[in-house]
């Protein structure tokens, strides 16, 4: 284990710590009745169009599914610029932990990319987690089909890179659980090797496959 290890586990250790320490504090003045808690709404309409999210005038599946990958996808961007900005300053805490959201997000954003196609070309919802079944027992045949039935060739180093970027990510997490609890049913860790992330790579990578399939989606929708 390399010194730069040894130092992010005794700082996160010592950020754990600190959080549990002000989280005790917090609950012995509330029981005191040094402070109370109010309760708010958690969905409450907000009264400024510019602080809120619509929701409802999605008619469709499809539509929804467009929004969910997006967002999803976005949000993962937005996360990784915020980890790398914030790790540039010493918070190894934030590179370590925001990961888990992270690669969530990006992961049900490429999720939701393959089920749309899916959706668009069978004309009815899939079922199921794992990423590259999906991809190669239930689309890649179609897509290659259907694009070829409209002179659209796909490239065969392009099905080849979005297959070997769907194994990396079952490889990590097949049912996209383990990046929600890093465990099994049974409570075994499923995230066991020691693996540095480079968030740079990441965010590249993750949207090269997702734009790739952004592509495809495209293609059939205009045919």
């Amino acid at each position: 284990i390399s010194k730069l290890i040894v130092l992010q586990i005794i700082n996160n250790l010592t950020v754990i710590k600190l959080q549990g320490f002000l989280i005790a504090f917090q609950y012995k003045f509330r029981i005191k009745g040094e402070f109370k808690l109010n309760y708010n709404s958690i969905f409450k309409k907000a009264n400024d169009e510019n602080k809120g999210a619509y929701l409802g005038w999605e008619k469709s599946v499809e539509e929804y599914f467009h929004e969910i990958r997006e967002g999803y996808k976005n949000a993962a961007d937005n996360l990784v610029d915020v980890a790398l900005i914030e790790g540039s300053k010493g918070m190894i805490n934030i590179l370590d932990t925001y990961i888990f959201p992270i690669m969530f997000l990006y992961r049900h954003s490429i999720e939701i990319s393959l089920k749309i196609i899916y959706l668009k070309l069978k004309e009815k919802n899939i079922n199921g987690h794992d990423l590259y079944k999906i991809w190669k027992n239930e689309i890649k045949n179609d897509v290659e089909d259907f694009l070829l039935n409209i002179n659209c060739e796909i490239q065969k180093d392009e099905i080849d890179m979005i297959e070997k970027y769907l194994i990396d990510l079952d490889k990590w997490d097949f049912n996209g659980e383990n990046w929600k609890y890093a465990s099994d049913k049974k409570g075994n860790i499923s995230m066991l090797k020691w693996k540095i992330i480079d968030y740079e790579n990441l965010k590249k990578s993750m949207n090269e496959l997702y734009k790739s399939l952004e592509g495809i989606y495209v293609a059939i929708y205009s045919n």
